[in-house]
């Protein structure tokens, strides 16, 4: 009967201190490697037209790496574009609720230096933006705006 006991509260004390994991917080899983631009798609609300913006052989080496403190660096890879930099910094950073994504000074890999996207997708090996760009110009008729937006997709590497 003590042996009974013994084995029966063993058992208690093992099976009670497994470990739950709990799951990856966006920013971490945003944090784990390095980034490359897959695909850049814009759709012209002017013309209703969608094109996919070609990629250089030189920015095909190109990672982006998301760093603790909401630093970021784009790495611009073996083969340069021109005169490129070995790296440019970013600051970025999630807001509501994990929902919207902000990237600001991101020109050297974006089309915008500053930009407020919303986060279309997310996993541990696709990220998804969507942002828009706006365009005024002065016309005959006064100033007209054009918004274009854009989707970036980003596969870990």
């Amino acid at each position: 009967m003590k042996y009974c006991l013994f084995l029966l509260s063993l058992s208690l004390v093992l099976f009670s201190c497994e470990k739950t994991e709990s799951p990856e917080s966006k920013q971490d899983i945003l944090r784990d490697g390095k980034w490359a631009i897959e695909r850049v798609t814009r759709t012209h609300y002017a013309t209703l037209t969608t094109d996919t913006l070609p990629m250089q052989d030189c920015q095909k080496d190109n990672r982006i790496v998301f760093r603790a403190g909401h630093d970021g660096a784009h790495t611009t890879g073996g083969e340069k574009c021109g005169a490129e930099l070995e790296e440019y910094g970013f600051t970025w950073g999630l807001t509501d609720a994990d929902t919207k994504m902000y990237i600001y000074n991101a020109e050297s890999f974006l089309a915008e230096k500053d930009v407020n996207a919303t986060l279309e997708e997310l996993t541990n090996v696709t990220l998804r933006i969507k942002f828009p760009q706006y365009m005024v110009t002065l016309e005959d008729t006064g100033y007209h705006t054009d918004t274009t937006m854009y989707f970036v997709t980003l596969k870990k590497r």
